[in-house]
């Protein structure tokens, strides 16, 4: 076996071409020149993010202390990423995909402006750039020829997952495979008749006085007569704010998955009461509520098409990638290894001293700090089906008690986000609205 040195440029013979991929769609071939994969190695090692965005957190660049020698994994690591990379974005543009000047600048800037951010494991940011290079667009300067391949996978990464699009049967048949492990859901709208006086510092009221409770219950009673009188519920939410949050979206709660997700004697009614119908007022610790159950039962195809389509979407973009690259024609000097079509990997020479694999894929959303372009998507299980359990309920904001954007997942979940010795607060988000309340949970 050829180590593979830190400062292996300096020959007096040519070198042929580290690594060669032939476009698939008569395009100009992807040619990397032995030097211009030195250039990268010195670049990336250099810093831990970079290292572990293109190779994987287990794999070190070096396999001595005195760093003159590359760990084998770490070298095929970076050429398997520029493979897996020119794949896509030649099957993109096999789709008639194609980036437009605009989003190459915007992606160019976005790369340039993270690879330049300081060092997860180095205290500054020139202490983790190659020689000569002082900001994040010399680190893209570095890559050579994949400066290019890498800006338009980033570029056209969005448009691509949109061209794999799951026909209507293809989500229907995923519904009707899982909608027996979905849980029931049940929706409510509440109007709330305070009993008791809020803090002025906490917001929060005191057990109220008999006194307070009767009156609560005087004006709910009233309450309830209009609606029995046709009185619209929403109108009437809004016009009496008990619980500000539900009130502002006419007195809509978050739809709840699970028993206990509110305290007894509000969840019993969101359980038992009749759908659509305005039931007699409930006691609790803030006083009067009266409740109307919207829905209950299994959330229907509409309600979780979005979570099919995102679950699915992400599938067959990882399918279309992984047989984009198994398809690729790459020619790898045997110096560095050589190309496993099977595997979608360049692999370490034989006998090379660690030939541990690293991931197979570039890790962009860590490279620019994101976690997705969509947010958390449902699971696919073996069957594959969605497992429309694994959903991210979101985010919301407990001073304000109001969700951060609209849901989209099969039941709305409740997240406590504060107590007090009296009560717990929290903030749900309703499924489509955002909306979240201050009811208190069990």
């Amino acid at each position: 076996m050829i180590a593979i040195t830190a400062a292996a440029v300096g020959c007096s013979y040519v070198n042929p071409p580290a690594m060669v991929i032939t476009s698939p769609i008569g395009g100009a071939n992807y040619t990397l020149t032995d030097a211009q994969l030195q250039k990268q190695l010195t670049t990336i090692a250099g810093s831990t993010t970079l290292t572990t965005a293109f190779t994987g957190q287990s794999v070190q660049p070096y396999t001595n202390e005195a760093k003159t020698v590359y760990n084998p994994a770490f070298v095929t690591g970076v050429l398997t990423v520029q493979v897996q990379l020119s794949a896509v974005v030649d099957e993109a543009a096999r789709r008639g995909i194609t980036p437009t000047a605009q989003e190459k600048q915007t992606a160019s800037d976005n790369l340039a402006k993270q690879f330049g951010a300081p060092d997860t494991g180095s205290p500054s940011t020139t202490a983790v750039l190659a020689a000569g290079a002082t900001d994040g667009a010399a680190v893209l300067d570095a890559m050579g020829p994949f400066q290019d391949v890498l800006i338009s996978y980033v570029a056209i990464q969005s448009a691509f997952e949109k061209s794999v699009t799951p026909t209507e049967e293809e989500l229907r048949k995923v519904y009707d495979g899982a909608k027996d492990r979905l849980q029931p859901s049940a929706c409510a709208s509440h109007i709330l008749i305070t009993a008791g006086t809020p803090d002025a510092t906490t917001g929060q009221s005191a057990p109220g006085t008999d006194a307070e409770y009767a009156a609560a219950l005087a004006k709910a009673n009233d309450l309830e007569a209009q609606l029995a009188a046709g009185a619209d519920f929403a109108t009437l939410a809004k016009a009496n704010p008990g619980d500000p949050s539900s009130a502002a979206n006419g007195g809509a709660l978050a739809c709840v998955s699970k028993r206990g997700s509110y305290v007894q004697e509000f969840d019993d009614a969101v359980w038992n009461q009749p759908v659509g119908v305005v039931g007699p007022p409930v006691k609790t610790q803030y006083g009067y509520h009266i409740i109307k159950v919207t829905k209950r039962g299994t959330p229907s195809f509409d309600e979780v098409k979005d979570q099919i389509v995102q679950a699915l979407s992400s599938d067959a973009v990882s399918k279309a990638q992984q047989a984009a690259v198994q398809k690729a024609q790459v020619t790898v000097d045997p110096r560095y290894g050589s190309w496993d079509a099977t595997k979608g990997q360049v692999v370490p020479p034989n006998g090379a001293a660690n030939p541990t694999q690293p991931s197979t894929s570039l890790d962009i959303a860590s490279v620019l700090g994101q976690s997705g372009a969509n947010g958390s998507t449902g699971s696919t299980d073996p069957s594959g089906t969605v497992d429309p359990g694994a959903v991210d309920p979101g985010a919301v904001d407990p001073g304000t008690g109001t969700g951060t954007g609209s849901g989209t997942g099969t039941g709305t979940e409740t997240t406590v986000t504060s107590s007090s010795p009296s009560s717990t607060t929290t903030s749900t988000r309703a499924t489509g609205t955002g909306a979240t309340s201050t009811i208190p949970q069990g």
